[in-house]
């Protein structure tokens, strides 16, 4: 849906428009209306993903219940390049490899050794750059 309406919209293509002020102002598109309005639906679905999150997924609120997922959504914006459809691809790769890695230390079979060598992999990484 988000894709349809930056896409295929006017108020889209004028939100678009608007990371170029001058062109929009040109194109008789009130700049900080726009903004505004992008604000607000944002703050919007934010509001809606935090209820959904705390209401339909849990039924009760806790500190910290989120668990640092909004870094992985801007992760996902970035790996999609701002992109929407891109962003969907970002989200089924990072969201399969958080459940991955739930169900893997959920296992009785998965010897030890493996977590200390993922462990010492990412070490070794870190300090390699």
């Amino acid at each position: 849906m988000t894709w349809f309406v930056l896409y295929r919209t006017t108020w889209g293509l004028g939100l678009r428009r608007r990371g170029l002020p001058a062109a929009a102002d040109t194109a008789g598109i009130n700049v900080a209306l726009r903004r505004w309005q992008a604000v607000m639906v944002t703050g919007a679905l934010a509001g809606l993903a935090g209820a959904t999150l705390s209401i339909v997924r849990l039924g009760l609120f806790q500190e910290n219940m989120s668990a640092g997922r909004g870094f992985l959504a801007l992760a996902a914006v970035i790996f999609g390049r701002w992109k929407p459809l891109g962003i969907v691809g970002a989200c089924f790769v990072l969201g399969g490899a958080d459940a991955l890695q739930l169900r893997l230390q959920a296992e009785p079979h998965v010897p030890a050794e493996v977590w200390l060598f993922i462990g010492l992999l990412g070490l070794a990484r870190q300090r390699g750059r």
